[in-house]
């Protein structure tokens, strides 16, 4: 808990330093650099640190070396993660390595897509620290490529570049991940327009997808067509205990609503106002995070596809509050957010799936490749 601590605490001093005091401070770009050194090396040296690290760790044993790649190794999937775990043994045969890979990449890309579009960038580091990193770096790893490359490819887009460059950014996300080839969709987002009109469709798709549910596993079966394996992940998916059946609890679905809508609302409210109509560029893909949030409401998978929005909605948020004289409006936003995080972080302190253990123990103690330590609490967690 002392390193999450610290660097907690490190990011609140710089976010209040550089983006809350109005006075103005030298070195923002050695904290910066420091802070994401900081976020790639705790994420590349952790030992056996998340759920699905332990997953990854045993499949990187068996996994091909870049010599049976060359060879012509017959992919099942994400022929970008087998290409960085082959490199990572031809480096040093330690799953470490690809730690260290895929912590560069993930981190470098969110810190670099914040620095160019928000203008409170430590404000939407700290709140990436609390709401994304863990996930991003500890748990879906090669989905959170996928979102890096996003990202990168998102820039192009919204700087002017247009689809071109957007497509020649993205492609490693196809191959990072199975999931990632919905990230061709997601640039015709950007021209969206939020009116009545497109509030009915979108109420009408929700309503649909709400009655179809209990259809998706043949729905997903269609994915055959794209592969085998999309198939499988998607039946996967859905049969497990977290993707596959909403069980959302009276708390949980008020947990949705004040830690997933309202943030989403407030931005929303804030970004389409005539005033600040000039600041909105990211405002139709908070609107999709939104309809996602409430899709997972009955349909969990939906889950899965918040990984690429929600650095889009951090970024939003700190637009909105730099561009709205409102002060009721930023705290309105600003309460919003921080129910977010605190609800987020409340909710490792429930049971993990199929277990009595609090979830947190999948990050804490904080063990690193130096010490090489076992948690008892934290490997019952991953034997299930």
């Amino acid at each position: 808990m002392l390193t999450y601590g610290a660097i907690l605490i490190y990011l609140i001093i710089l976010a209040y330093n550089y983006d809350i005091s109005k006075k103005r401070r030298p070195n923002f770009g050695f904290h910066y650099a420091i802070s994401c050194v900081l976020l790639i090396i705790v994420a590349a040296i952790r030992y056996r640190i998340g759920y699905d690290t332990i997953n990854y760790m045993d499949t990187f044993r068996n996994a091909p070396t870049i010599q049976d790649i060359i060879n012509g190794y017959d992919f099942s999937g994400d022929p970008l993660w087998f290409y960085i775990m082959g490199i990572s043994k031809a480096i040093y045969n330690d799953f470490t390595v690809v730690q260290l890979f895929q912590s560069i990449i993930v981190n470098c890309a969110v810190f670099w897509f914040v620095r160019r579009h928000s203008p409170k960038p430590f404000i939407a580091i700290l709140l990436y620290y609390t709401l994304l990193w863990w996930n991003l770096c500890f748990e879906a790893m090669r989905e959170a490529i996928a979102v890096a490359f996003f990202l990168y490819a998102l820039d192009g887009l919204l700087s002017g570049k247009g689809f071109k460059s957007y497509f020649l950014r993205v492609w490693p996300a196809i191959f990072a991940h199975t999931f990632g080839a919905v990230t061709l969709v997601f640039p015709f987002i950007k021209y969206l327009k939020l009116n009545k009109f497109t509030l009915i469709i979108f109420i009408g798709i929700i309503g649909l997808s709400f009655s179809v549910k209990d259809y998706l596993n043949e729905i997903v079966l269609m994915l055959e067509v794209v592969s085998d394996d999309a198939m499988a992940k998607g039946v996967k998916y859905l049969t497990s205990d977290t993707y596959g059946e909403s069980g959302l609890s009276l708390m949980g679905i008020v947990s949705t609503v004040i830690g997933g809508i309202l943030p989403c609302v407030s931005v929303i409210a804030i970004l389409n106002r005539k005033a600040n109509r000039g600041q909105n560029s990211l405002l139709p893909y908070v609107f999709i995070c939104l309809c996602i949030v409430i899709l997972r409401l009955q349909i969990p998978i939906f889950f899965r596809f918040l990984n690429y929005f929600e650095p889009l909605l951090i970024v939003a948020f700190t637009q909105a509050i730099a561009v709205e004289k409102s002060k009721l409006m930023r705290q309105f936003a600003s309460v919003s957010m921080f129910f977010m995080v605190f609800i987020r972080m409340y909710s490792l302190t429930s049971p993990d799936v199929d277990t009595p253990i609090p979830a947190y123990y999948r990050y804490v103690p904080y063990n690193t490749i130096f010490t090489k330590d076992f948690n008892r609490n934290s490997e019952i967690i991953f034997s299930h």
